[in-house]
């Protein structure tokens, strides 16, 4: 089975050359950015199949990753947000340690997606 993934490369803004390092999704997991944190990206890193989703810190120098949050595998509301999540149906924020999925378009037609549709999600910790 093919699996799609993607990785997170750096460029050099003075040279336009790459930056050495990439920062890459894993077998058939994808890199999501979610907002800058100075000169690091926190992203949120999908797993592959039954896999734990997870947030992380990609350092800007060095493109290493930082585990910030890992999501659980067996909570149905949190995979059927990462499943959809792909039609841009969603935005992302993370702060303080939880993960909040919003529902772009309160009207956008989501009849091609089964199941309830939910306006936003939380996941976290305390």
């Amino acid at each position: 089975m093919l699996w799609h993934t993607n990785e997170f490369v750096a460029f050099d803004l003075a040279t336009g050359r790459p930056a050495p390092g990439r920062a890459d999704a894993g077998d058939g997991g994808k890199l999501f950015p979610i907002h800058m944190d100075g000169d690091d990206v926190i992203a949120l890193r999908t797993p592959p199949v039954n896999g734990r989703g997870k947030v992380v810190r990609i350092e800007g120098a060095t493109m290493k990753q930082t585990l910030l949050l890992e999501l659980p595998n067996d909570d149905k509301v949190f995979n059927r947000a990462i499943t959809i999540y792909d039609y841009g149906i969603y935005d992302l924020l993370y702060d303080k340690n939880r993960l909040y999925f919003g529902d772009r378009l309160m009207d956008k037609n989501t009849d091609e997606i089964e199941g309830p549709h939910y306006l936003y999600s939380v996941l976290g910790t305390t």
